[in-house]
């Protein structure tokens, strides 16, 4: 008969001692150490996984950020930050009640023990717009930058060890610019909201011109892992999209207005399954 006791395993063997009428037996004891014994399964962890449906849509209302007065051109970057909202969803992750009780995992350094990461399975999509008018006084060229693409379904693994709980959802900052041209006939302008979340998927660049520095850089996509207990087994999954346009605009007596204009127009952006990982 074999049982654990502590780190050692004993097993206990019943000698019969002679084959006389009455018998006589004798139980003797061997212990192993538990370290050159394979695990007992009832202490192995399983992988666990979690089917989830976080789903952020982009739902886009272009605003121009320069407005025509009749006179000259004026700053409308905030008519645009109040039409335009980032999006975000979540969805809470209940890993203590999909974890094996006998494995007496009751909080975050117990579950490092037994799993060593967590991967992350998601898709998403960004579709842009950009519009150019040039006549002889302008040369706009709105160009765009997606790293590491526009469209993508991958997964991220983050090690158990390093990953650090943000204490709450990101601040969200509103970045802007607006430098009017000479005599009120023109400007340039860029908007877009920016969050400092955990991790980021989706970085991009939009410029104006070809060779200028009249450009801004940011995130569209990414996400935070909040705790929702003070034992770390209960997680909020936030799931972020960020809008930005950039614009500029010329008006010249006996010519055609020229502008040149790109933003994201459309996006969404999906966790669909996440995985803890045993080790």
């Amino acid at each position: 008969m074999g049982y654990l006791t502590g780190n050692d395993f004993n097993w206990t063997t019943l000698y019969k001692l002679n084959h006389d009428e009455y018998e006589e037996s004798e139980e003797t004891t061997f212990s192993y150490p538990a370290k050159i014994l394979p695990p007992s399964p009832q202490n192995i962890a399983k992988t666990l996984f979690f089917n989830t449906d976080i789903n952020v849509i982009l739902n886009y209302n272009d605003v121009s950020l320069i407005k025509w007065d009749g006179s000259g051109n004026y700053n409308n970057i905030q008519k645009w930050f109040d039409s335009n909202n980032p999006v975000s969803n979540n969805i809470d992750i209940d890993i203590k009640s999909k974890l094996d009780p006998t494995l007496l995992i009751n909080t975050f350094n117990d579950l490092k023990r037994y799993y060593k990461s967590v991967t992350i399975y998601y898709s998403y999509n960004i579709e842009t717009i950009t519009k150019i008018n040039n006549n002889n006084d302008s040369n706009f060229n709105p160009t765009e930058s997606f790293n590491p693409s526009k469209e993508l379904n991958s997964s991220i693994e983050i090690n158990l060890k390093e990953l650090i709980f943000s204490n709450s959802i990101p601040s969200i900052n509103k970045e802007q610019k607006f430098i009017p041209m000479i005599n009120n006939d023109g400007g340039h302008s860029y908007a877009y909201y920016k969050e400092k979340y955990q991790y980021q998927l989706l970085n991009y660049e939009f410029s104006l011109f070809q060779y200028s520095d009249f450009k801004f850089n940011n995130n569209a996509i990414g996400f935070d892992i909040l705790s929702n207990s003070n034992d770390n087994l209960n997680w909020k999954i936030n799931v972020f999209i960020n809008q930005g346009k950039i614009q500029g605009e010329y008006r010249r007596t006996g010519l055609e207005n020229a502008y040149g204009i790109k933003y994201i127009s459309n996006g969404n952006a999906k966790i669909y399954k996440i995985v803890l990982n045993a080790r």
